[in-house]
Order: C-alpha cells, then sequence, then structure tokens
C-alpha cells in the first residue's frame, strides 16, 4: 500500500446547528494538511470531498464521517474502527500502532484508515484548525464553579444579540474531548462560539486555550476543587490563569472577579483587563445591591459603561451564588460590546438547570436539585440558597466532595458544622466521609436523632422523601461521583410510572 506522508507539526459526535461543518466549505485533505500533526495514509482516500462531519462515537457517527478512535481507561475507539467504516465513515483516524498492523492485512476497508501518533491530540489538532478558519468569535469560560451557568447566561445573551449565529458547548463538554466536540458545530454562519473549559491537571486549560484561540476569556472564581492535584486555592488559580496567559491575541479581552483575592492581581498578558465585583470599588461593573422575589431576584449593577451609569436585572435563578453569576455573564458581555437590552432580556429567558439548583415538587415537598457537582465553595452557596426559601423546614441530602486531597476530612467536618450553623432540619449523608459530615454537625449543635448515614445515595434521597413534611425544601448536592444525580432520576421515575 502507497502511503502519504503530511508532517505539520515542526515547530462523541457533535451535533450540528445552524450550517453545520459540511458549511464550511473546507475538504478532508484541507483539514489533514493544515492541522499540526504527522498523518500517514493511502493517498488515494482523500481527494477534494468537503468535510461532512467529526465522531468519535459510533452511535452518533453519520454516513461522510471522519472517525477519530480516542482511548481510555474503560474503552478503545479502536476496536470500533472498522464499525465505524462499515457504517460509512470516510475515514478512521486511529493509532499508529494500529494502522500499521492492519494498513497491509487485506482486511475490508483497511486503507481507509490513518495512522497519527496521539488520537487525542489530533483530535484537538482539527478542532484548532476548524476554529482558525472560522470567522467566528470564540467565548471561552472557566473557573472552579458556576463554569456551567455562566456559559448559559452568556448564550442567551448572546443569541439575543446575535440571533442565529450563536453555538455553544453542549452540557459540561468542556474537556480535551468534550471542547473539540464543541468546536464541531461551527458552520458557515456562526458568529460566535461559547466554550466552557475544565481541568483537573495543569497544562490541561492551557492546551484548550490552546484549541480554541479565544477573543474574550473570563474567570468566574477559585475554590477549593481538585486539590488532590492543584494543591491549594494558589495552585487552582495557576490553573485557571493559563486561559489569560494563552490569549496571545492583542485585542484579546480577559475578564476577571475582582472581588476574588485570587483573581484580583491575577497576571492577564496581552490584551485589555475588564473588572467585575460585588461592591468592587474601581471594578468596571459592580454589583451594589441583591434584591428578593417571589420566584427570584433582582440585581442592580453600577458601571461607567451603562447608559445611566446603572442596570436592574432580573432573573429567576436564586440564591446569592447565582447573583455572583449573573454579575460574571453581564460583565462578559458589557466588556463585548453587548447592548443592555439583550443583557436584560437574555438574563431574564435563563432558567434553573437540571443538576444545577432546578427546582421542583414531588409529592408536596420541593426538591431541589443541586446533584450536578460540589466543592466547598459550591456547597456554601448551595447552602445559603437554600435558607433564602420560605419557610423554616429545610432538609439536605449531602454526598462526598470530592477529590480534594489530605485536608477532605477537614472541609467536610467543616460543613457539618456549617449545616447546623445555618438551621437545618434533616440531614441525609452518604459516601466515605460522611462521618466528618456527621460529627461537624454534631459538634455545630444538631441532635444525633436529625443527623442519618446511608450506605447508597438512593436510599438517603427516599428517606428523605419518606420523613419530609408538606412545604419543606430538600437540598440534593454532592460531587459527581458520588451519583446523587442518578439515584435521583431513578427515584423519581419510579414514583412518577406508578
Amino acid at each position: 500500500m502507497l502511503a502519504a506522508i503530511i508532517d505539520n507539526n515542526k515547530g462523541g459526535k457533535a451535533m450540528a446547528e445552524g450550517a453545520g461543518l459540511s458549511s464550511m466549505g473546507v475538504s478532508y485533505l484541507e483539514l489533514l494538511s493544515l492541522s499540526r500533526f504527522k498523518a500517514f495514509w493511502d493517498p488515494r482516500l482523500l481527494g477534494t470531498e468537503l468535510l461532512e462531519g467529526i465522531s468519535t462515537d459510533t452511535r452518533s457517527l453519520e454516513p461522510g464521517d471522519l472517525f477519530v478512535a480516542l482511548k481510555g481507561e474503560n474503552f478503545n475507539g479502536e476496536d470500533f474502527a472498522f464499525s465505524a467504516l462499515e457504517k460509512g465513515a470516510k475515514a478512521a483516524i486511529v493509532s499508529l500502532e494500529f494502522y500499521q498492523s492492519r494498513k497491509d492485512s487485506g482486511k475490508l476497508n483497511a486503507n481507509r484508515l490513518i495512522g497519527v501518533e496521539d488520537t487525542l491530540f489530533s483530535l484537538g489538532e482539527l478542532a484548532r484548525t476548524l476554529r482558525i478558519k472560522s470567522k467566528a468569535k470564540v467565548i471561552a469560560i472557566t473557573g472552579s464553579v458556576a463554569k456551567t451557568t455562566v456559559k448559559e447566561l452568556i448564550y442567551s445573551i448572546f443569541s439575543c444579540q446575535y440571533p442565529g449565529g450563536v453555538v455553544g458547548t453542549t452540557g459540561n463538554f468542556n474537556n480535551l474531548i468534550g471542547l473539540p466536540l464543541s468546536v464541531f458545530k461551527l458552520g458557515s454562519d456562526t458568529t460566535h462560539l461559547i466554550l466552557e473549559m475544565g481541568a483537573n491537571h495543569f497544562g490541561e486549560i492551557a492546551r484548550l486555550t490552546q484549541i480554541a484561540e479565544p477573543d474574550l476569556g473570563i474567570i468566574t472564581k477559585v475554590e477549593r476543587a481538585h486539590l488532590e492535584f492543584f494543591g491549594d486555592k494558589n495552585g487552582v488559580a495557576r490553573a485557571k490563569g493559563e486561559l489569560f496567559l494563552g490569549m496571545e491575541k492583542i485585542d484579546s479581552i480577559k475578564v476577571l472577579n475582582v472581588s476574588d483575592p485570587f483573581l484580583k492581581g491575577m497576571e492577564i498578558g496581552i490584551g485589555r483587563r475588564f473588572t467585575f465585583g460585588q461592591g468592587a470599588v474601581g471594578a468596571d461593573l459592580r454589583l451594589v445591591k441583591r434584591g428578593q422575589l417571589p420566584d427570584g431576584q433582582e440585581l442592580f449593577f453600577e458601571s461607567d459603561y451603562l447608559e445611566g451609569g446603572s442596570l436592574k436585572v432580573t432573573s429567576s435563578l436564586l440564591g446569592y451564588h447565582n447573583g455572583e453569576n449573573i454579575l460574571a455573564a453581564c460583565a462578559a458581555a458589557l466588556a463585548y460590546g453587548v447592548s443592555q437590552e439583550a443583557i436584560l432580556k437574555g438574563v431574564a429567558e435563563v432558567e434553573p438547570l437540571n443538576g444545577r439548583g432546578k427546582t421542583f415538587e414531588q409529592d408536596g415537598i420541593y426538591i431541589i436539585d443541586d446533584s450536578y457537582n460540589a466543592n466547598p465553595g459550591s456547597m456554601e452557596g448551595a447552602l445559603m440558597a437554600l435558607m433564602e426559601r420560605p419557610g423554616t423546614q429545610k432538609s439536605a441530602v449531602l454526598g462526598d466532595m470530592l477529590e480534594l486531597g489530605e485536608k477532605s476530612p477537614k472541609y467536610h467536618l467543616d460543613l457539618g458544622r456549617r449545616c447546623a450553623a445555618y438551621g437545618i432540619k434533616n440531614l441525609y449523608l452518604t459516601g466515605d466521609y460522611a462521618g466528618y459530615v456527621e460529627e461537624g454537625a454534631l459538634e455545630g449543635g444538631m441532635e444525633k436523632e436529625q443527623v442519618f448515614i446511608f450506605d447508597e445515595g438512593g436510599e438517603a434521597i427516599r428517606k428523605a422523601l419518606q420523613k419530609g413534611s408538606r412545604g419543606e425544601f430538600l437540598l440534593i448536592k454532592g460531587s459527581h461521583g458520588s451519583g446523587l444525580g442518578a439515584h435521583l432520576q431513578q427515584i423519581l421515575k419510579a414514583k412518577n410510572a406508578l
């Protein structure tokens, strides 16, 4: 078999929105030629046919897609490479080892394999090439908390300003696989791409920034998250700061929260600095007052960038922490030059997401589903939001806060103490650190009969629903690994099926 070699490295299926990748007029050959990785393939394979799409999952693959075989702890995409080709993939990008061992095998479709040194790096480079080819502006959001909520707010605001031209990260597609898949949603009609960036190791935000080349970046807040890898909040700040340092366009905009001491003096590198904060003197956008509404909250902003110097924003998102999230999104929009009308409309249209504070009634109990993830900062915000709800009957089902390193026991003790200080009615605990939360709650003044520990999250939720009083508010929160969100959905599905 002949082999074509291109070396430009010297020096899930992304569902299309709008016109999609095929509208960008990029051929498979051009895409591979411009991307910065060495690739080997049969030169007869690729011509001038236009790219249809890129997929990492044979379950959602469409005929004509370029399939990228990724490897993980529990899967190997190369096991499905030939299945992808049988389903009509244009070609399959696989490891060089796999390519070398199969290219001359005589197996059907072996001539449609493309060998590369690192399929994950290649996935990112394909996304980077398409981002460069696109005329869209890129907005990137990172931070220890609220990335998805702030992303949804920015997406809504920008969609009001640029209707039909905005695409964004689906769910929490924010890592080295998810972000490229989000980039693959680009089309010829895309004006703005809103991306979320997450990381639990140093260097990951830097790589994501390299792929996305953002025009505007925002860091929401630094909290104790992934301390097992970052060490402390200084390490978290350094990891998040990779976003700003990686944005090298002279006209880039860097938006940061100066109410956060770990961000206030952060080095931003090249570009324009735009600041926001809660009552922060000298910040470009300041939150000066917050008021509760029966079905949400109203926020009062001040800024020299606002017409008349002030603005009142109304939202259905509850809680002090969501006030911070709305402030962050409005700062990004204002820094970019979005109109105040679009800001007001965009914020008003965003509702709480599943797993991120959505509230609903079940058997007379109001469940606050904040189960997607947790760290000490987001736990505090969720407890504060719970206490702002009407009435006195407020309980919580809490799972572990994971990846906090050697200080995990301390943070869970503190969580128990905070629950007691807030006057939580009953605590239903699950996870390896439940005993520490119980200890802290008892130290803080809760009675033994108010605290329950369960081996499994589903048991904790069922008990809370069984013991809860009509009109009671029940917070459900824990790290994603605790599985509380999945347990909740299973319980609700079973109940609603009766």
